[in-house]
């Protein structure tokens, strides 16, 4: 059956569009670990730190891939042309010898692959995918930053555990106790009443000299109607930025401890909250952070963050001045 060109071109178009707007809807339903989701977002968007993005936009390092130190070390190379990444895809599982014309666009690859979720396990196939492309890149770091070279097949190893943990854990059937599932639903019908949403606002103080670090957080609006207060000593790593990321994750995990289901983190540093609201760094302590900082985000039912004035006589300040003096952490309430 015979198309002429120009229909044949305006259909793919059409399609691509499509399937664009389809992609990260799908990518977010996948059924992987919440960094791999930040991990497929990265390369989707060309925003993984690869020495060749780095090199361009910083004017500085090699390009090259360290790995074969054939070629310019793109998204696209570390993941499919690098001599390891074409022996992890021979030892692969799962194989998709039909996309290879696509490989040149991991956007275009990704896109044409996840077609396969129509087909009988598809979407596994997806998952385990998601998961070989994760420790590609994973491996290719160990090499990277801590001379690690890791064989193809513990790789691939590595990825089907993950990807067969994962799919285990997710596929178990709940067994709270009644107790524990009453609880649960007595939050719920609380949170949607709309009286759960906890507020919580962080400081931080760095005293230089000695490294250390000052954290103060107050949290209102949980159901005992008392706000708390935290204070928190931390070692402080010299950089601001560093620091004030490391406090907002030390704030999310003090949260997922309480089981708040609905918080609202409030910030005052514009840089920050500009970082979280977009995840675009090249600064791989940076990226580390921002990583956690999402996937404890992920644990509640609803976590955003908003920006507030900076006011040195808030209490928060004051608290977490005062964190730089103790030696262990503290709670109070607040009267």
């Amino acid at each position: 059956m015979h198309h002429n060109n120009q229909g044949g071109r305006e259909e793919a178009s059409t399609s691509w569009s499509n399937h664009s707007q389809g992609i990260w809807k799908y990518l977010w339903k996948l059924k992987v670990k919440h960094k791999v989701k930040i991990f497929l977002w990265k390369c989707l968007s060309q925003a993984l730190p690869v020495r060749q993005l780095i090199a361009s936009r910083t004017k500085q390092g090699d390009p090259i891939c360290r790995g074969c130190g054939e070629d310019s070390e793109t998204i696209e190379h570390v993941l499919f042309h690098c001599s390891y990444a074409t022996q992890v895809w021979k030892l692969a599982p799962i194989q998709w010898d039909l996309t290879l014309d696509h490989q040149s666009c991991f956007k275009k690859w990704w896109t044409t692959v996840t077609e396969a979720k129509a087909r009988t396990e598809g979407n596994d196939h997806l998952s385990l995918t998601a998961n070989i492309l994760w420790h590609i890149w994973k491996s290719r770091n160990a090499r990277e930053f801590d001379d690690k070279q890791r064989q193809p097949w513990k790789t691939v190893q590595k990825a089907q555990e993950e990807w067969f943990e994962f799919k285990e854990a997710n596929e178990i059937p709940s067994t709270r106790s009644t107790e524990e599932t009453r609880t649960r639903q007595s939050q719920v019908q609380l949170q949607e009443q709309g009286h759960n949403t906890v507020t919580l606002r962080l400081a931080i103080q760095e005293r230089k000299v000695t490294s250390q670090l000052g954290i103060g957080i107050i949290c209102t609006g949980n159901f005992q109607h008392q706000a708390q207060g935290w204070a928190l000593h931390e070692r402080s790593s010299g950089n601001h930025l560093i620091d004030e990321l490391q406090a907002v994750k030390l704030l999310l995990s003090k949260a997922t401890v309480y089981q708040f289901e609905n918080i609202q983190v409030q910030l005052d540093n514009k840089r920050v909250f500009h970082l979280i609201q977009n995840a675009k760094t090249l600064d791989m302590r940076v990226t580390s952070l921002l990583e956690d900082i999402l996937t404890l985000k992920a644990l509640f039912r609803m976590c955003s963050f908003c920006l507030v004035d900076g006011d040195n006589n808030h209490l928060t300040n004051r608290i977490s001045a005062y964190a730089l003096n103790i030696i262990q952490d503290e709670e109070f309430v607040i009267p």
